[in-house]
């Protein structure tokens, strides 16, 4: 998402650091329902 998009709808993007993958799942299904965006990393080395 480009600077100018994110300005005019207000969304962020929020990264998700967990190994788990039904909480990664469980934090970016919230995370979108608030109208932002999420990117997964598995671990901090990924990130």
């Amino acid at each position: 998402m480009d600077e100018a998009m994110q300005e005019s709808t207000g969304a962020l993007v929020v990264a998700i650091v967990e190994d788990d993958p039904r909480i990664q799942q469980l934090l970016l299904a919230e995370i979108q329902d608030e109208g932002h965006n999420g990117v997964i990393f598995h671990s901090a080395e990924d990130f």
